[in-house]
């Protein structure tokens, strides 16, 4: 039996997420299945792994990515750069979100196959572009970004996840929003 499934993606275990069940297809034999694998767009795709350019309304950096075509993402071939040019370019739907939130971080230095982690707090050797503040609650230096300079500086740092509080670093116990 062949069945037919929509999914949102692959976990980092091979599993389907978000898994719809479609309808068996009596028209595929099952030695034709393969695992399909999503084609770029012609716009995004370069050859030789050089960046892709960015359109002019997207956000600029001072931050220099060190080794920007480390893949994170390798079976997609998405690179450190590419993770910052997506980023410069949904920046202005973005900022509203994420600037001035205290923020709590995965990190994958090596990748989404290497070792992941999750930070909330500061650590030796992190940007000043990185903002911290002191949480009331037990001392811990809380992260947050100013700019667009700042999430920068989490690519650089090998954050594949960015989460924000729902609320700001101006009244952390008052939410003012709920995602």
């Amino acid at each position: 039996l062949v069945g037919e499934v929509e999914f949102r993606s692959w976990t980092s275990d091979r599993i389907i997420r978000h898994a719809s069940f479609q309808g068996l297809r009596e028209d595929k034999p099952a030695e034709e299945v393969v695992q399909e694998k999503p084609k770029r767009a012609e716009s995004e795709a370069k050859p030789g792994g050089k960046p892709a350019k960015t359109s002019a309304g997207a956000a600029k950096t001072s931050i220099k990515l060190s080794h920007p075509d480390k893949l994170l993402w390798p079976d997609e071939k998405v690179s450190k750069q590419d993770l910052l040019e997506h980023y410069a370019l949904v920046w202005p739907r973005m900022e509203q979100f994420v600037v001035n939130r205290p923020l709590s971080l995965v990190r994958a230095p090596d990748g989404i196959h290497g070792q992941r982690f999750f930070q909330k707090h500061a650590s030796p050797g992190m940007s000043d572009k990185i903002a911290r503040m002191k949480d009331p609650t037990d001392g811990e230096e809380i992260l947050y970004i100013k700019d667009f300079d700042g999430l920068a500086a989490l690519v650089q740092y090998g954050v594949v996840e960015v989460h924000i509080w729902g609320s700001t670093i101006d009244a952390l116990e008052k939410p003012d929003q709920i995602i």
